[in-house]
C-alpha cells in the first residue's frame, strides 16, 4: 500500500516543484524590462580549472577566510532564482562553518559551498560544453547578467562562483562580466589524472567513459585510452584559459597551486586578497579561520590500471 501511494506523491512533488522554479523564474527577472538604464559593473569572482584539482578545497578555503557570499546547495535546489535564496541565508553564514570536506565537489548541508549546476544551465547549453561567442542566445546572455546583478544586489558583497565548466566558457563570461576576475587551480597533472581516473570509475564504473569538464578537443580523443583522454582533458581545459588570459585581460587571472594551498592556506589567502585588491575587489578578511595546512593527496591513489601508460604517455620515469 506504501509502494502504490509513493509514486503519486512523487510526481505531485515534481508538479509542484518544477511550477515554483517557473514562478520563482519569473519573479527574478519581473524587474528587467523596466530598467531605464544599463546595469552597474558587477565584479563576480570565479574558480576556475580542471576537475579534480583542489577546487572545492579551493572554494572552501575562500568562503571562511574572506566575507563573500557563494552560491550554496540551497542556490542549486532553487536555482531559478538565488538572489531570493542569498536573502534566505544571508543572516545565517556567519555562524556557518565548514568542515573542508567534499566527495566529488558535493559538500553537506544547505549552507555548503555548490558548483550549482542547475543554475548555469539556465543560460549555457549542455552540450557541447565548449561554449564561444558566437554559441550564445544574447537575451540569456542578458537575463544572466540581470541575475547575477541581483545576486550581488542581494548578498551586498562580492559573489564568488566556483563552476570548472565556465573554464571553456570564458569568452562569453568576459565580455559579459568585463569586471569579472579569475583564480585558477592547478595541480601536477598525474596526480590530476590519476584522480580523474579514479573519480570516472567511482561515478560510472568504467575507465572509458567521459566524465566532468568537455574541452573543444574532445571528439579528438573520443577513441583514445581512457589515461590519454584524461591527459588530454586537462591539457585542453588549460589551454581554453590561457587563451583567454592575452593582453590586458591577463590581470584578471591568478594561478595558484594545489600543492601550495595545501603546504601553505593562509599565504595562499594573503596572495589571493592582493589580487582581488588589484582588481578594485575589497572584501574583509579573517585567515585565522583557516587551518595552518591540510593534508595533501599527493600523486592521488593509483588504482587504475594505467599508472605507467601515463608516465610513458607524459615521457616521465
Amino acid at each position: 500500500m506504501k509502494h502504490k501511494l509513493i509514486q503519486p506523491l512523487k510526481k505531485i512533488y515534481r508538479i509542484a516543484r518544477k511550477g515554483m522554479l517557473v514562478i520563482l523564474c519569473r519573479i527574478e527577472q519581473r524587474g528587467r524590462s523596466s530598467l531605464k538604464k544599463e546595469l552597474p559593473m558587477v565584479s563576480p569572482i570565479f574558480i576556475i580549472g580542471a576537475p579534480r584539482s583542489g577546487s572545492t578545497l579551493l572554494l572552501q578555503c575562500m568562503t571562511e577566510a574572506f566575507d563573500l557570499a557563494y552560491m550554496t546547495n540551497l542556490h542549486h535546489q532553487l536555482y531559478t532564482n538565488p538572489s531570493f535564496v542569498e536573502r534566505l541565508v544571508k543572516p545565517f553564514r556567519r555562524s556557518y562553518q565548514g568542515d573542508f570536506k567534499s566527495k566529488h565537489g558535493r559538500t553537506k548541508g544547505w549552507l555548503g559551498p555548490s558548483e550549482a549546476g542547475n543554475y548555469w544551465y539556465r543560460f549555457f547549453r549542455k552540450k557541447p560544453q565548449h561554449v564561444g561567442l558566437k554559441d550564445v542566445d544574447p537575451q540569456k546572455m542578458k537575463e544572466m547578467q540581470y541575475s547575477i546583478f541581483k545576486i550581488e544586489q542581494a548578498a551586498q558583497r562580492p559573489v564568488l562562483y566556483k563552476n570548472l565548466p565556465i573554464s571553456v566558457r570564458l569568452a562569453p563570461i568576459m565580455k559579459y562580466f568585463p569586471k569579472a576576475v579569475f583564480i585558477i587551480i592547478r595541480r601536477d597533472i598525474i596526480s590530476n589524472t590519476n584522480s580523474i581516473l579514479n573519480a570516472r570509475y567511482k561515478a560510472l564504473q568504467k575507465y572509458d567513459e567521459w566524465w566532468s569538464v568537455e574541452p573543444p578537443c574532445k571528439p579528438d580523443f573520443e577513441n583514445a585510452a581512457p589515461h590519454i583522454q584524461v591527459i588530454e582533458q586537462i591539457r585542453g581545459i588549460y589551454s581554453e584559459i590561457d587563451k583567454a588570459r592575452t593582453g590586458e585581460a591577463s590581470s584578471k587571472f591568478h594561478d595558484i597551486s594545489y600543492s601550495n594551498l595545501c603546504q601553505k592556506p593562509q599565504q595562499v589567502m594573503q596572495e589571493i586578497k592582493k589580487h582581488l585588491n588589484e582588481n578594485n575587489v575589497v572584501t574583509p578578511w579573517n585567515i585565522d579561520v583557516l587551518p595552518r595546512q591540510f593534508t595533501e593527496v599527493e600523486r592521488d591513489k593509483d588504482t587504475h590500471p594505467f599508472a605507467n601508460d601515463i608516465k610513458n604517455y607524459l615521457g616521465q620515469k
